[in-house]
């Protein structure tokens, strides 16, 4: 399933912290501290992009470089998911699910391109 670059996502070691509970109304539910980030902010500078070559094209080989990373889906659909295959909003730990992408940035590009998950 292809995801578009601007989709947000945490980074796989994040972590959700549990603010202490206040006694008022249902208990807390683990946060993450840091912001949900762009996929193509996640996979920056330091991400290893290795050239794959899969087929022969009409003119050349098609050829581009790929790079795979670990992230933490974020934002409202996600967390959704999340808490309803966690058994619902009260027993849910709070920790997003970790997915594998596979981001591609031509040789041409500045920043990726697509993200494939």
């Amino acid at each position: 399933m292809a995801v578009e670059p601007k989709e947000v996502a945490r980074p796989a070691g994040a972590v959700p912290c549990l603010p202490p509970y206040q006694g008022l109304g249902p208990p807390t539910l683990p946060r993450y501290r840091e912001p949900a980030r762009p996929l193509r902010q996640l996979a920056d500078a330091s991400t290893r992009f290795e050239s794959v070559t899969w087929r022969q094209g009409s003119k050349a080989p098609m050829t581009s470089r790929f790079a795979v990373i670990e992230v933490r889906p974020s934002g409202k659909e996600a967390t959704r998911a999340a808490q309803e295959h966690g058994g619902g909003r009260s027993r849910w730990d709070g920790v997003l699910p970790l997915r594998t992408l596979l981001v591609e940035q031509p040789e041409t590009a500045t920043e990726p391109t697509a993200a494939t998950g």
